[in-house]
C-alpha cells in the first residue's frame, strides 16, 4: 500500500465540511492499509508539524518539497481556500495533483480558466456539482462523500432534536429558533456548532435577540462526538440551501444516519435530478419553521423507514468509495 499526501490548503483557523471530509478520508485510507499524511504549504523553508483537529497532525511544509513530494508519492487536494492558496495550489495542480472542488462556492473565476486551459478534472463530491462545473466549461469526475462510520451505545434521549450544522444564513437557523418559539420546550431543536458572526449579528440576533438559550457552543473536536451528540436527541436538522447545489450527502447527515436518526432537511436541498438523497427515502423534508414545527410534533417512530434508508446511503460511502480516491491519487488524472 501507500503514503497518500492528502493537501489541505485552508487557514488554520477555518473548519467545516471541508475538514470533515478530510478526516473521514483519512481513517478510511487507513482502513484500505494506505499511510495518508496531511501536508498545508506556507511561505517559509521550515517543515513543522502543527495539530490538526481531531487529533491528528499536519506537516507545514514549502511549496518546493511538496512539489518534490508529489513528484515522488500519491497526492490529493482535499480541499483549497483559493483566494489565499491559488499560489501554492496551481503548481500542483499543474503536477497533476488532483483536487476536491465541496460546493459552488468555490468555483472561482481564475480557478475555473486554470481548470479549462490545462484540460483538468477536478474531482465533485455531488452529482449536482458536476452538471454546475459543465455549465460553466469545466469537466469533472463525481466521487461521492467518503465516510468512516463511528460505534454507537444505546444512549437516554435528552434532546427532541439537534442541529449540528453551522449557526449560517445557508443553514437556515433562523427557521429553527422561529420553530422553537412554536414549540413546547419539549419538542424544541438545540443548536451545536460554529457561529458565522456576520449573520449572527446582522440576522439572527436581530430578528432573535433571545436565539443563544438554545446554543450550547462547539460540540468536541474528535471524531465521533457529533454521532455520539445525535445519539441523545430524537431527531437531527439540517437545514442547509446552497445556491446552484444540493441532491446529495453532508457530513451532518451521516452523523445522524449513524446514531439510527431520522433526519429532516431543508426541500430547497432536492434538485429533482439524480438525488442521492430524497424525501420519504432517507429524510424528511420541510419547506419552513412552520412545517419544522409539525415535524417535531410527530413522534419519530413514524420516520423509522427514513433512518433504514439513510443507513443504507451510508454504507455505500464506506470503503469502496474511499478505493476510487486512492486510486486518483495514485493514478493522477
Amino acid at each position: 500500500m501507500s503514503i497518500i499526501n492528502l493537501f489541505f490548503l485552508v487557514p488554520p483557523s477555518q473548519l467545516g465540511g471541508c475538514t470533515s471530509f478530510t478526516l473521514h478520508l483519512y481513517h478510511a485510507l487507513i482502513n484500505l492499509g494506505h499511510t495518508p499524511r496531511l501536508c498545508r504549504i506556507t511561505d517559509t523553508d521550515k517543515i513543522k508539524a502543527s495539530k490538526f483537529p481531531y487529533g491528528l497532525e499536519i506537516w507545514n511544509v514549502p511549496l518546493e518539497y511538496a512539489l518534490n513530494l508529489v513528484g515522488n508519492e500519491p497526492a490529493l487536494i482535499t480541499y483549497c481556500f483559493w483566494k489565499k492558496y491559488a499560489v501554492h495550489a496551481e503548481p500542483l495542480i499543474r503536477a497533476g495533483v488532483p483536487m476536491v472542488v465541496h460546493d459552488p462556492a468555490e468555483f472561482h473565476s481564475d480557478e475555473l480558466e486554470l481548470f479549462k486551459r490545462l484540460r483538468y478534472r477536478p474531482i465533485v463530491i455531488r452529482d449536482r456539482n458536476v452538471r454546475g462545473l459543465k455549465a460553466l466549461g469545466v469537466e469533472s469526475t463525481y466521487i461521492p462523500h467518503p465516510y468512516a462510520t463511528s460505534p454507537t451505545v444505546p444512549m437516554p434521549k435528552v434532546y427532541r432534536a439537534l442541529c449540528l450544522a453551522r449557526v449560517d444564513f445557508r443553514k437556515r437557523t433562523h427557521w429553527i429558533v422561529t420553530a422553537n418559539k412554536a414549540l413546547s420546550e419539549s419538542k424544541q431543536c438545540h443548536l451545536y456548532g460554529e457561529v458565522n458572526r456576520i449573520y449572527e449579528y446582522h440576522q439572527l440576533r436581530k430578528e432573535h435577540p433571545d436565539w443563544k438559550q438554545w446554543y450550547h457552543g462547539q460540540f468536541p473536536d474528535r471524531l465521533g462526538a457529533a454521532v455520539e451528540l445525535f445519539g441523545g436527541a430524537e431527531y437531527a436538522v439540517d437545514l442547509t440551501h446552497i445556491q446552484g447545489d444540493g441532491g446529495g450527502t453532508q457530513y451532518t447527515f451521516f452523523e445522524a444516519w449513524n446514531a439510527g436518526i431520522p433526519l429532516v432537511l431543508n426541500r430547497a436541498w432536492e434538485t429533482g435530478v439524480t438525488d442521492e438523497v430524497r424525501d420519504g427515502d432517507s429524510c424528511v423534508m420541510v419547506n419552513n419553521a412552520d412545517e419544522l414545527v409539525e415535524v417535531l410534533n410527530t413522534n419519530p417512530k413514524n420516520f423509522a423507514g427514513i433512518v433504514e434508508g439513510g443507513t443504507r446511503i451510508m454504507h455505500a460511502h464506506g470503503n469502496d468509495v474511499a478505493m476510487l480516491y486512492a486510486e486518483q491519487a495514485i493514478r493522477r488524472p
